[in-house]
């Protein structure tokens, strides 16, 4: 009985308390999310720094220059007099801030990014940056203006590593003069390169093979299934698949194993490669070894194509001579 009087108590104590902090706690969402009245800075789709709100942004895996719209800085003023003044907004290269992403995805199994070398970008003249990797972006809000973009200028995104993704952290460090910044003040920004044929594609095949022949990816041969093009240059790809994932050696292309040879189910062969190249004058694909792998097969081009208009392929190929495989790719989302 002792024992239940003092946790009574012990709750009527921590109830207390509670409804205490949740009341400090709803002031405190209040001040932060309206400012009181007063005119805030912020940035569209950003978070507090700890949050580590990240944005993905593809670009054209090409020699020319690509403008790229990074972030949104909103000025939401008090009133007309307020949104009547010029303010400047001092926005930082926050490198620390993808450090932490980084280490981040390390500690979850992931890949880290890349920090985005400057000398592969400019910015635009009404929104200069001083001090290079970890400076300063100055973005100014002339009277009457809500809404500034920051932007960045890739002049040649070849230079760029296809296969690895690159990061760019912005957080809001100081307004002149001093007004309110929002806690969505920060955001990452992930930039990848890709070709017209990266994406995800639905797969649909028939398998030619002295023992292990039929058709595969329709609904009752293990589809539907799903493969990766990842851009390896302008016109090339390699190719990952998706789904499903319990197919250890699956590093080119899967097939439905029958009942008469130890299925039925899906499988793969190991050590085999395919990559893809595209001629963007006539979209003849060409299969062949992917570099550097350890290809263990001769593969065999009966002619590819891939339709610009439906974004689809229609594959015929195989190896060795005497395997021959013939599949339809449908185009269904970017990477």
């Amino acid at each position: 009985m002792k024992y239940l009087q003092i946790t009574k108590q012990a709750l009527v104590v921590l109830l207390a308390a509670a409804v205490f902090t949740s009341c400090d706690k709803k002031k405190e969402v209040e001040e932060v999310t309206s400012g009181q009245g007063r005119t805030t800075i912020k940035l569209v789709e950003g978070g507090a720094v700890e949050d580590q709100v990240v944005s993905v942004k593809a670009i054209d895996f090409i020699p020319d220059p690509q403008t790229l719209e990074v972030i949104d800085i909103r000025r939401d003023a008090q009133n007309s007099d307020e949104l009547n003044k010029t303010v400047v907004v001092t926005i930082k290269d926050d490198t620390s801030a993808l450090r932490i992403y980084n280490d981040s995805l390390v500690a979850h199994g992931g890949t880290p990014v890349d920090a985005f070398p400057g000398n592969w970008y400019t910015t635009d003249a009404s929104t200069p940056k001083t001090g290079g990797d970890g400076g300063t972006y100055a973005v100014t809000f002339a009277p009457g203006v809500f809404a500034k973009q920051l932007k960045i200028t890739i002049p040649n995104a070849q230079l760029l590593d296809p296969s690895t993704t690159y990061g760019l952290a912005f957080t809001i460090e100081s307004v002149s003069p001093e007004t309110f910044i929002s806690y969505t003040r920060s955001l990452i920004i992930t930039i990848g390169a890709k070709n017209i044929y990266d994406g995800i594609y639905q797969v649909e095949g028939n398998f030619i093979h002295p023992v292990y022949n039929g058709p595969f990816g329709t609904s009752s041969t293990g589809g539907p299934l799903e493969v990766a093009m990842i851009t390896t240059g302008a016109n090339t790809c390699s190719r990952l698949g998706v789904a499903p994932a319990d197919i250890a050696d699956y590093d080119g292309f899967i097939f439905w194993l029958t009942a008469a040879n130890g299925g039925p189910g899906l499988t793969g062969f190991s050590n085999v490669f395919p990559a893809y190249s595209v001629d963007p004058s006539t979209n003849a694909v060409t299969i062949y070894a992917l570099p550097g792998s350890a290809n263990s097969v001769t593969w065999n081009n009966y002619g590819s194509t891939f339709d610009p208009v439906t974004h689809n392929f229609t594959m015929h190929y195989g190896y060795n001579g005497t395997r021959k495989i013939d599949e339809t790719w449908t185009y269904l989302r970017p990477r």
